[in-house]
């Protein structure tokens, strides 16, 4: 299986019908059921994972790992991709939607196996993205984050977006540039919250934010709660 390139959808919901993860009714789970089953018969599917922010279980975080990116746009382009569509869109707003994709320098199913993974995005200016920002990131996992194992992290992946996006910046204003995005698995959301005390995250952590004019960070709950549906 060759390193795949990841769809990150961000997906509001008006309704959570057919998005019952845990039901065995089909009526509760027909959304989510169509999707992973209509995605899975696409060439160039790997793997897909869907699950609720655990800041706003109004939205939903869709994750989709294909062989190569034009796979994912020859998809959109077939005759199946306007019913499949539509029957997301009897749970999502689909207009509201937000895609984007990336090439994490790791596999990033050990971060969905926890039962909480944050999900970061640091944001630059289009003047002013650092070439290097990947290295200062894995400094900062490396001397961070998997020295916390015992600390309830379960790994980490990261890599570039490949789009340029729209961000709000730290002063407030709206930019567009480019977005890093880091996964990394937590045995909690309270384990993450706690490592940001620790002294080391700490230390590490300025030398991550002298670089950024953004930042967006949420919790996902695809390990537990019925909510995996990552292949094992």
């Amino acid at each position: 299986m060759s390193v795949p390139i990841t769809e990150i959808a961000t997906l509001p919901l008006h309704t959570h019908k057919g998005m019952e993860f845990e039901s065995t009714d089909p009526a509760q789970r027909g959304v989510i059921d169509n999707t992973f089953k209509v995605l899975s018969e696409q060439k160039g599917y790997q793997d897909a994972a869907w699950g609720l922010k655990m800041e706003d279980s109004e939205c939903s975080i869709l994750l989709v790992d294909w062989d190569t990116i034009e796979d994912h746009t020859a998809f959109t382009k077939r005759d199946i991709y306007k019913p499949f569509a539509e029957k997301i869109g009897e749970a999502v707003d689909v207009p509201s939607l937000k895609l984007v994709h990336c090439t994490p320098t790791k596999p990033i199913k050990p971060t969905l196996d926890a039962p909480a993974t944050e999900i970061v995005y640091w944001y630059f200016a289009a003047d002013s993205v650092p070439a290097d920002f990947g290295d200062v990131w894995d400094t900062f996992v490396k001397s961070a984050v998997e020295p916390a194992v015992d600390a309830g992290a379960w790994g980490e992946a990261s890599g570039w977006i490949k789009e340029d996006v729209e961000f709000k910046s730290l002063q407030g204003e709206t930019l567009k540039g480019k977005a890093y995005v880091c996964f990394i698995g937590w045995e909690s959301r309270d384990h993450h919250l706690r490592f940001r005390e620790t002294e080391a995250f700490k230390t590490h952590m300025p030398e991550v934010r002298k670089h950024i004019q953004g930042i967006e960070v949420y919790h996902v709950a695809i390990g537990k709660g019925g909510l995996r549906t990552w292949k094992p």
